[in-house]
């Protein structure tokens, strides 16, 4: 069987790298990996046909927040929009799954596995949301798509429960009724509003994500996250709503083998030692990837570095916040948090109506840049491959 093509639209280099060290802990031969750096390279990738699943940041040189989304779902509406994104703000959230995405991922270390789920998870949630949608589904004959759904998964229609999957029944009271429902709390958040304009078949016409305190069937109360999508056909609807704890976690990391030491005794590290040890892992073994890591951020890095200090010299709050979200999103993914925060700072006070001077917060940044290139530099002169230790390749 010939890999499924991944479509991956990322303009910043170390997160592409997190990605394709993802890919390659994936079984051999499941996966093929693509990258495209724009929404319009990425929709004429598309009408070449034969990409299987589309995975895609917000945050582009050509697009405006989720409209990249809209682009890429219209440019080939049978392919899974995946979006990875280094905010998870909710309204972003809403925004990406009314434009079609079938799921939204904060960006950060895949485990091996771990892409893999989420990969065939969008898939499968994407096949039988394409069957919800159409003019003939019914609840008796819910497609083939349905018997994969491996999710907390629970449909509605005109908010009446008609299905749910193995692991959405703890989430059903009255299963074995002839009117089986969800817990009180979860319904009260699912109602429709009373402003919900009527649309075409197939429309997403309202998203609901949020989390809340349920009671499950066996009287266990637990908290959880949840998102619902519904569908409006004229004067009836159909929902799809998706159940989680709120607890869930990532799977821990398999392997520690990296160690990091602060620079001082009084200052943090500049790489966090457990995100680092999560990258190593992802690695799996790979004795160029601390080189990798180091070649993908540095010169992306400086570069957005010297953006930055182009827009405090200019007084331009808006270049100053792109290149701030630039640089945290880069910046997380090679564990160096400090600088990751600074950086969310710096965009947060830039996007206030009378934004302070950002001369000393650029400065801090700068300061803080250096400390990671040096770790980043020490931790490949340790690593398996050692060589010489990279400069920065392109003076911010």
């Amino acid at each position: 069987m010939a890999p499924l093509t991944i479509l991956l639209v990322e303009d910043q280099p170390a997160d592409a790298k997190l990605v394709e060290l993802a890919v390659r802990a994936e079984p051999a031969g499941r996966y093929a990996l693509e990258r495209v750096d724009r929404v319009a390279a990425a929709a004429l990738r598309l009408q070449r046909g034969g990409v299987g699943v589309v995975v895609t940041d917000l945050g582009l040189p050509d697009s405006v927040g989720t409209d990249g989304v809209a682009r890429l779902v219209e440019a080939a509406p049978g392919v899974a929009v995946i979006v990875l994104s280094g905010s998870a703000d909710l309204d972003r959230v809403r925004a990406a799954l009314r434009a079609g995405a079938v799921d939204f991922q904060p960006k950060g270390v895949f485990l091996p596995g771990q892409l893999g789920e989420v990969i065939e998870r969008g898939l499968t949630r994407h096949r039988f949301l394409a069957g919800l949608t159409g003019a003939g589904w019914t609840p008796t004959s819910p497609g083939p798509a349905w018997s994969h759904v491996s999710e907390s998964a629970v449909v509605l229609v005109d908010g009446r429960v008609v299905l749910w999957s193995p692991a959405g029944a703890p989430y059903v009271h009255g299963a074995d009724t002839s009117a089986p429902s969800l817990p009180e709390r979860l319904q009260r958040e699912l109602a429709p509003s009373p402003s919900i304009p009527s649309a075409r078949v197939a429309a997403t016409v309202d998203v609901r994500l949020g989390e809340c305190l349920v009671e499950k069937v066996a009287g266990v109360r637990e908290r959880i996250r949840f998102v619902g999508r519904t569908y409006s056909f004229g004067s009836g609807t159909r929902t799809y709503l998706e159940i989680r704890p709120a607890s869930a976690a990532s799977a821990a990391p398999t392997a520690r083998t990296a160690t990091l030491r602060s620079t001082t005794a009084r200052e943090p590290p500049a790489l966090d030692p457990a995100g680092w040890a999560d990258l190593v892992a992802l690695a799996g073994g790979n004795p160029g990837f601390v080189g990798e890591m180091v070649a993908s951020f540095v010169p992306f890095a400086g570069g957005l570095v010297g953006d930055l200090r182009r827009a405090a010299a200019a007084h331009d709050s808006d270049a100053l916040e792109r290149a701030a979200h630039a640089l945290k999103s880069s910046s997380s993914q090679v564990a160096a948090l400090p600088l990751s925060q600074l950086c969310q700072q710096l965009e947060a006070a830039s996007r206030t109506q009378h934004p302070p001077d950002p001369g000393p917060s650029v400065a801090a940044i700068e300061v803080e840049f250096r400390r990671v290139v040096e770790a980043l530099n020490a931790a490949r002169a340790n690593a398996p491959d050692s060589a010489p230790a990279a400069g920065e390749a392109r003076k911010p």
